[in-house]
């Protein structure tokens, strides 16, 4: 039923007509069962790591039910999570990124909009950025015209190299 349901040519209606609640409950359970049994010799840490994905159970399952709703991107649980975050942190706006690039090129477009008045970055501006990196992290600096500063950091605490 689901490669049916991913073949239409109208994956919204089809959804809406042909996921029941039971539907939704069995996919729900197949999958909890799925990522149970993958992931039962897994040791669970308490680190974040530094490159890679971190997605438990909780958000494949919450991914399951945005594409069973029809959406393949945002969702329900985006637009949820951004007006979360919006309350927390008291401010009138909050959107998401597809990536941190993506966050990264924003950010520093946003710097450099007009409406900063005299506090925006100016083309030739110089930012101070680390010398060893992702690549995303200075293209932003130069697509706005703006001269990337690399930095090195010391091993011990990471702070600026004097």
């Amino acid at each position: 039923m689901l490669r049916d349901i991913i073949n239409c040519t109208n994956v919204k209606d089809e959804i809406k007509e042909e996921t029941s609640a039971e539907e939704r409950k069995r996919v729900f359970e197949a999958v909890s069962d799925y990522l149970d049994s993958k992931n039962k010799n897994k040791i669970n840490y308490n680190k974040v790591p530094v490159s890679g994905k971190v997605i438990g159970k909780e958000e494949i399952l919450n991914a399951v039910d945005a594409c069973l709703d029809g959406w393949f991107t945002e969702g329900r649980f985006n637009k949820e999570f951004e007006n979360k975050m919006s309350n927390f942190l008291g401010i009138k706006y909050f959107l998401t990124c597809n990536s941190g690039s993506s966050a990264n090129l924003l950010a520093i477009s946003a710097l450099c909009s007009n409406q900063l008045g005299n506090k925006k970055l100016n083309k030739g501006d110089e930012v101070i950025t680390c010398a060893m990196g992702f690549p995303t992290t200075i293209n932003p600096i130069i697509q706005n015209g703006l001269i990337p500063v690399f930095l090195d950091a010391k091993i011990s605490n990471y702070n600026i190299n004097e």
